[in-house]
C-alpha cells in the first residue's frame, strides 16, 4: 500500500514520470531479493551457532573477563575501523604504483624517497 501511495504522490508531484515507473520496480525486487537472501543465509548460519552453543561459551567468556557491553562494542568498531583504514592504504599504494610502473605522471615524492 505504501508503495503505490509513494509512487501516486512522486507522480502527482513531477518527481517520478510514467516511463520510469519499470525500471524503479526492478531495482526495488532487486533490493528486496538481496535483502531475502542476506535474511535466509543468516538463518542458515544461526541453527549451527544455536545448536554448538557458541553464544552461550562466548557470552560467558566475555563475562569472565569483566568487560563492559560499551567496552566490547568500542573494541570491535576501533578493529573494524582499522581494518578499514588498513585496506584503503593499501588499495592507494596499489594505485600509486601501477601508475608508476606504467610510467603514467610523476611519482609522488614519498615513492621517489623509498625507490619503489
Amino acid at each position: 500500500m505504501s508503495l503505490l501511495f509513494a509512487t501516486l504522490m512522486g507522480m502527482a508531484c513531477g518527481f517520478i514520470k510514467l516511463r520510469d515507473v519499470v525500471p524503479l520496480l526492478r531495482d526495488t525486487m532487486t533490493t528486496t531479493g538481496a535483502i531475502f537472501c542476506i535474511a535466509a543465509c543468516a538463518k542458515v548460519f544461526v541453527s549451527p551457532i544455536a545448536l554448538t552453543g557458541l553464544s552461550n561459551s562466548l557470552a560467558a567468556a566475555l563475562g569472565q573477563v569483566n568487560v563492559g557491553p560499551w567496552m566490547f562494542i568500542a573494541d570491535a568498531l576501533r578493529a573494524m575501523i582499522a581494518s578499514s583504514v588498513a585496506q584503503i592504504g593499501a588499495r592507494r599504494i596499489g594505485r600509486i604504483r601501477q601508475a608508476a610502473e606504467a610510467g603514467q605522471g610523476n611519482r609522488p615524492v614519498a615513492l621517489q624517497k623509498a625507490r619503489i
